[in-house]
């Protein structure tokens, strides 16, 4: 499907002879199989009568197939692009993890009009941007008109390019992507375009996470395996799945599966259930807890309010039973300069739980989880990625916090190359970087730096890590390789740690 041209043709041929009824019942189920096929947007172009050199004639109608409607990418801060900008700007969508891979874009000046120079946009594969919102309901496609309202757009709409970056994220998470396809553009006052259109993929689909990680810390050496595999659409209802494995040789065996199944109450707002279930076992002590749920969300995913209940377990002596309330709020954001781009990604969530222990005791838990993801790109090959990321669990009454509920640091979304496997925290803050290359089309090379504050049952303290990452990337996954170094300042803590964390993520 992806392959097609938007502008591709087909026809539905009917031998004579033909009513008007028959003619056009052909041609309604002619389009009926097209937008069956994937396609959003079908229309009957025209009908035509041949006559072969038999003599036999035979009715075809032409149908233009679309593959959703088609938006401009415009200069929003009116101004006319040059060559240099506009390749900056696409380059820059690309290049965010959220694009996959940058794309190869050729530049041609032409002539076309007497004293004037146009630009010719031409690429090897239209860029793509993975959405992620609610768009679909009772297994069926929504019309365009719907999905343009989840994505907050109407028809007609200029996109700027963060117009463009917010819809995608605004819709996606299902089986759509927002297509950028350069065509001809003309290098003129009012600025360059750029056509976009939603392209549907397959009905089904998985992404797949292995990540190998041998880490050097207090207790000797861990060999980590992390296998994560989530699996969407598997009944075509927007449902996924997701497996997580953790084990470590002479530390804990970690054990998580969730499933996700959301709900489009209407164009403006989704319901939603989830389950997950955890096993951990290592380090002296045997843990589990299991859950589910319920959420109301509206379908750009700004906002959502969680009711949740779940069960754990320590070591089969201590369960305890929570129900809570949560609020979380998301926040996506991307604006150009020329050749910087800016982006900014963040999320908040507060909870409220009442606890009850089997031996009686009863509680409250306040809960807070706040992350800021800020991005720069400088020209066409540097790039700052940052991030600041807060935590906090605080108990009231006599329910103390068991092992799996409390917090660990370190990992692939902690603080890189810290690693504890035994530390179990209740609060932690950290602010981490990594400037970098764009080394040509496919590689990335950075450092990293994090720091983190940390609050645990034995007092409080300072982590620092910092090392190197390689990232390779393609439109269908990354190989991902970094080595890094941590220290913290407790007096009884080794004197460092040392990770290599090599992932390998897929999108099939």
């Amino acid at each position: 499907m992806g392959g097609l041209p938007s502008d591709y043709r087909t026809d539905c041929v009917y031998p004579l002879p033909l009513d008007t009824l028959r003619l056009r019942r052909g041609l309604s189920h002619c389009l009926d199989r097209l937008r069956a096929a994937g396609y959003l947007e079908a229309s009957l172009d025209g009908v035509l009568l041949t006559t072969d050199s038999t003599g036999r004639q035979a009715v075809s109608g032409e149908v233009s197939l679309h593959l959703g409607p088609r938006y401009y990418l415009s200069g929003g801060d009116d101004r006319a692009y040059t060559p240099e900008t506009l390749r900056a700007e696409l380059e820059g969508l690309a290049r965010r993890d959220s694009l996959g891979a940058s794309q190869r874009l050729e530049y041609h000046q032409r002539v076309v009009a007497p004293g004037r120079v146009g630009l010719w946009v031409a690429g090897a594969e239209p860029l793509r941007m993975p959405l992620a919102g609610l768009v679909q309901e009772g297994g069926e496609v929504l019309r365009p008109g719907v999905l343009l309202r989840l994505a907050g757009l109407r028809l007609g709409d200029s996109l700027t390019a963060e117009g463009m970056h917010a819809a995608a994220a605004s819709l996606g998470r299902f089986p759509y992507l927002l297509v950028a396809r350069p065509s001809a553009v003309d290098n003129r006052a009012e600025g360059a375009t750029l056509h976009l259109y939603l392209e549907r993929r397959a009905a089904s689909h998985a992404e797949g996470v292995l990540a190998l990680a041998p880490r050097q810390g207090r207790g000797g050496t861990d060999w980590a395996i992390d296998g994560d595999v989530r699996l969407l659409n598997l009944l075509r209802f927007g449902e996924s799945f997701r497996f997580t494995f953790r084990g470590r040789e002479g530390g804990d065996r970690h054990l998580h599966m969730s499933t996700d199944w959301p709900v489009v109450l209407s164009s403006r707002w989704g319901v939603g259930a989830s389950f997950r279930l955890k096993s951990q076992r290592g380090y002296g002590r045997s843990y589990s807890a299991m859950g589910y749920t319920a959420y109301l969300v509206d379908v750009r995913q700004r906002v959502g309010l969680e009711l949740a209940h779940g069960q754990s377990a320590d070591e089969q002596t201590l369960s305890v039973e929570s129900t809570s309330l949560g609020l979380r709020y998301n926040y996506t954001s991307r604006r150009y300069h020329g050749a910087w781009s800016r982006g900014r990604e963040g999320m908040l969530r507060v909870s409220i739980a009442r606890r009850r222990a089997s031996d009686g005791a009863r509680g409250t838990l306040l809960a807070y989880e706040g992350e800021l993801r800020p991005s720069w790109t400088i020209g066409r090959r540097w790039y700052l990625d940052a991030s600041v990321l807060g935590r906090g669990l605080f108990p009231f009454g006599a329910v103390p916090l068991l092992g799996i509920e409390q917090l660990t640091l370190g990992g692939r979304d902690g603080l890189w190359g810290y690693h504890d496997g035994a530390l179990r925290t209740r609060v932690y803050g950290l602010v981490g970087a990594e400037p970098g290359l764009q080394a040509g089309r496919w590689l990335r090379l950075g450092l990293i730096a994090s720091v983190g504050a940390v609050h645990a049952s034995g007092g409080g303290f300072v982590a620092m890590g910092g090392g190197l990452s390689a990232t390779a990337r393609t439109d269908r996954g990354h190989l991902a390789l970094r080595v890094a170094r941590g220290w913290d300042t407790r007096p009884s803590a080794s004197p460092s740690s040392l990770m290599l964390h090599l992932e390998l993520r897929l999108l099939f």
